[in-house]
């Protein structure tokens, strides 16, 4: 059966000197040459030139036209935006990089910082220091600290200040490294701030240590023998002027072959 022209509708010989073209697109007629107004030079081309194609007026109406001009505004701006993008990623991927290997040399480079242990826990609790409140309930901190600072000069009567801390009622508590720098602190406080302010000394807290692994029992008159002795192989818990006494002595309940004793720490 012979294919039909899709303009004219007649029967198209397939004889090459018939004249006809295939169209490319998606309706696959063909078409009489002088069905489509195909110039001569044009149906040469076809007809030698390998690859290109022709499509019928239908078929191009079909395809997607536009405008060169906004489509490059659209695909530049597209650009713009996908380089922004990227600029973002890679700032963000700068910043966690730079981060990390802050983070990795100060794991590797930097000391530790240093432990807190219990015995410097209990030696600065224990140490005494001077408080000194404002006889004027509605004085704050702030002028307290001026008033001392006016008055008494540290650096001048060689005494070396350990802490300084705010208390109640605007008041202020400073400790010095020795108890004898701390009873030269609170004479002159109590020389020059008496009128204004009630001075006393705080003597620190008398922490209570529990001791287990005795093997033998302690009776009650020999617990003052035991607390120096306790004091003196653990010098690094308890101030050279600090002592303590045994308030109980007793055994445990797992092991009642095995003893414990409480310690009080006193200055």
């Amino acid at each position: 059966m012979l294919p039909i022209c899709g303009k004219c509708h007649s029967a198209i010989k397939t004889r090459p000197s018939s004249g006809y073209l295939s169209c490319s697109g998606t309706c696959e007629k063909r078409f009489h040459f002088k069905c489509v107004d195909v110039p001569e030079s044009l149906q040469e081309q076809l007809e030698s030139v390998p690859g290109l194609n022709w499509k019928c007026s239908d078929c191009l109406k079909k395809c997607v036209s536009f405008d060169s001009d906004s489509l490059n505004v659209f695909l530049g701006k597209k650009f713009e935006e996908m380089v922004s993008n990227l600029k973002e990623v890679f700032s963000d991927l700068k910043t966690d990089l730079i981060k990390n290997a802050e983070r990795q040399i100060k794991d590797t480079f930097m000391e530790p910082e240093p432990v807190t242990s219990f015995s410097s826990i209990l030696k600065n609790k224990t140490k005494p220091a001077v408080i000194i409140e404002p006889k004027n309930p509605e004085q704050n901190f702030a002028q307290t600290k001026t008033d001392i600072a006016s008055s008494i000069d540290p650096a001048n009567e060689k005494i070396q200040i350990a802490k300084v801390k705010s208390t109640k009622n605007g008041g202020m508590l400073v400790g010095c490294l020795s108890s004898d720098q701390n009873l030269r602190f609170k004479q002159l406080a109590q020389e020059k701030l008496a009128n204004s302010y009630v001075i006393r000394e705080l003597n620190g807290i008398s922490p209570r240590v529990r001791i287990v692994g005795f093997s033998q029992k302690y009776e009650e008159d020999e617990w003052v023998e035991l607390a120096d002795y306790m004091k003196s192989v653990n010098n690094s818990i308890f101030n050279v002027s600090s002592s303590c006494k045994i308030l109980k002595f007793w055994a445990t309940k797992k092991k009642r072959s095995t003893y414990q004793a409480l310690l009080q720490v006193l200055r």
